[in-house]
């Protein structure tokens, strides 16, 4: 799956996260059609996860705004999920989780071709391999050409 323009806007702005907070780093980060995962991490001296995650959206927000020409838009959903991940184990489970979300995109109820079928025929499509995607971008990853 390549990034759309917009994609390519939330992906650019999360990567400069540790630019603008120096305590943050990065870690696993996926673009969906429709939402991010990431895990970030930070020390006792960074801002609290409000803080980020509010300025991160904002700044994309706006640019998206601006690259799209649709001034004082809305693109972000109010809340997000935030999750302190404990240890290693759950790491890498959070990690494995954000790295195979897109394969499940064929499943998600907010995926625009499954509601509308769902709508139809009550039920999910059989799935199509064709149509499985690949993780975008990962922090440890350069964005696919």
């Amino acid at each position: 799956m390549s990034l759309s323009a917009t994609g390519e806007i939330a992906r650019d702005l999360w990567q400069s996260l540790p630019e603008r907070h120096e305590a943050l780093s990065l870690d696993e980060f996926v673009v969906m059609p429709n939402h991010i995962h990431g895990i970030i991490e930070l020390t006792e001296h960074c801002q609290k996860v409000p803080s980020v995650v509010g300025a991160y959206k904002s700044l994309s927000t706006k640019a998206i705004n601006v690259a799209n020409a649709t001034p004082g838009g809305q693109f972000w959903q109010r809340s997000y999920h935030e999750h302190v991940i404990r240890d290693e184990r759950a790491r890498d489970r959070i990690r494995e989780y954000i790295r195979n979300n897109p394969l499940k995109w064929h499943l998600d109820r907010e995926n625009p071709v499954i509601s509308a079928a769902v709508r139809r025929a009550g039920r999910a499509p059989p799935l199509q391999l064709d149509r499985l995607i690949t993780p975008c971008s990962s922090a440890n990853s350069p964005p696919p050409s």
